[in-house]
């Protein structure tokens, strides 16, 4: 999220068009090298022969496949390289640039955000990437990661919201008629292990209620602010 901050402040900053594109089947895009033979069990109810003892072997990445997100890096790390003549930035590797700074590309697995100086040189970022996979384009960005993003270009502003987020996780754990509080619980209340559920009866009264998924939704909003 730090990246994320830094890319919008500087995109207002210096007014630069910022564009998001999603890459289709991004692990499906990815190359084998050579030397790189794997194999993989007939899936159930393709009846491509009778002997047991016989594989697939994968032309191309699959989804499922651990290795398939590091082939589709490398595939966009060449088209990047080779095609736009872009650099990786070495404090973030989803961080591209040119050095003339006039372009600025932030990966995050098959989404791209796009930052250009002007909308001509958009369009040819997005026509040279369409020739090698294909992209959805969603024109200028307003939504990253779940977050809302909003533009004031007259006043150099982007605007982050997560309401539609938090929402939907208080109507998720069925908190969406309680009233707002100052401090999420009362103060001094200090929680312990020794809390924790251990008799069957116990268990059975906090089985609907999802303690850890709710802290877990919370700390994810809490760090993307």
């Amino acid at each position: 999220m730090a990246l994320i901050h830094t890319v919008l402040a500087y995109t207002a900053c210096y007014d630069l068009e910022l564009h998001q594109v999603d890459a289709k089947s991004a692990y499906l895009n990815g190359e084998f090298k050579e030397n790189k033979i794997i194999y993989m069990c007939l899936p159930p109810g393709i009846n491509l022969t009778n002997d047991s003892k016989l594989s697939c072997r994968l032309l191309c990445p699959l989804y499922g496949l651990r290795q398939s997100g590091w082939h589709w890096y490398h595939k966009f790390l060449k088209i990047l390289q080779e095609t736009l003549g872009m650099q990786q930035c070495n404090v973030d590797q989803a961080v591209f640039y040119c050095i003339q700074g006039d372009l600025l590309i932030v990966v995050h697995i098959d989404d791209l955000m796009i930052a250009t100086t002007s909308m001509k040189l958009m369009t040819i970022v997005k026509a040279a990437l369409t020739k090698h996979v294909h992209i959805t384009d969603s024109s200028e960005l307003h939504w990253v990661l779940g977050i809302k993003v909003e533009c004031n270009r007259d006043n150099c502003i982007r605007s982050l919201s997560q309401k539609q987020y938090l929402e939907t996780i208080i109507a998720c754990y069925g908190s969406a008629d309680m009233k707002p509080s100052a401090t999420p619980m009362e103060p001094g209340v200090y929680l312990t292990s020794v809390q924790s559920p251990k008799t069957a009866e116990e268990f059975t009264i906090m089985h609907d209620k999802p303690y850890c998924e709710a802290i877990g939704s919370l700390q994810c909003a809490s760090s993307r602010t």
